[in-house]
């Protein structure tokens, strides 16, 4: 089984490729900043994902009728698995909305909002609850559509129990690490982006850079765990062969 240092590190060699070709790199930038044109940007970190555990860098940038369709399809993944999300979120509301219309006339007066810890009381056991089943849903959400590019079958998206066996074969410490990496990483990104005037275009190139960092990572770790095999490693060099012993008498 490959180490989460391990796939990080072949992931920031694989991802420097782009940066030896800067015209692939400027157009990735720009479709990644359009809506809708940004579906592109997904596709084509679909093949990331979907590339072979060999390569040493990044696809080219071609056929772009072809990675539209696979962002489409990421896009419409994300809200199918978002449904479940929402239900439960209503389901848990449920309480709030059943309170008679008297009590909440009385208890959204200004009082009410004066009242910090009311609010709290009311609100965050609810939204914590919310959120711990959206961060739950939400990783399985995304291994499945990891799954889906590999696989090259949208219904691959929504295998829980494949799903399930792959982030299991994975790890879920390493997993979660890996996601803690995603987080970190991409909580960096987002405050450059709040430089005045150029923070935007600095976050706008990093991103993309970020995106294939991640999506090679997570790609070698599942092909790792299905195969059973490590990850492939930084060539070395060879070392020189050791000088003739000189003749004894």
């Amino acid at each position: 089984m490959t180490s989460l240092s391990d796939s990080l590190s072949h992931a920031a060699d694989y991802t420097k490729g782009l940066l030896s070709r800067l015209g692939d790199y400027i157009i990735l930038v720009i479709i990644s900043i359009i809506p809708i044109v940004n579906f592109i940007a997904l596709g084509y970190y679909g093949r990331v994902i979907k590339d072979g555990s060999v390569s040493k860098e990044p696809p080219k940038l071609e056929k772009y009728g072809d990675m539209f369709v696979g962002g489409l399809k990421v896009f419409v993944a994300g809200i199918i698995w978002a449904i479940p999300i929402i239900i439960i979120s209503a389901v848990i509301a449920t309480p709030i909305r059943v309170i008679p219309l008297s009590q909440w006339s009385q208890m959204m007066s200004p009082d009410f909002f004066a009242n910090p810890a009311a609010m709290m009381f009311l609100i965050m056991p609810l939204l914590a609850i919310m959120g711990i089943i959206a961060f739950l849903v939400g990783i399985v959400a995304l291994m499945g559509i990891i799954h889906m590019f590999k696989t090259g079958s949208f219904g691959k998206a929504f295998a829980i129990g494949e799903i399930l066996n792959i982030i299991g074969k994975i790890g879920w410490l390493r997993y979660l690490a890996w996601l803690v990496v995603s987080f970190v990483l991409g909580t960096v990104i987002g405050a450059l982006s709040w430089i005045p005037f150029i923070g935007w275009v600095i976050g706008a190139f990093l991103s993309v850079l970020l995106a294939i960092f991640l999506a090679r990572s997570i790609g070698i770790m599942y092909d790792a765990a299905m195969s059973g095999t490590t990850a492939p490693a930084a060539p070395t060099a060879t070392p020189p062969p050791p000088p003739p012993q000189a003749p004894t008498a």
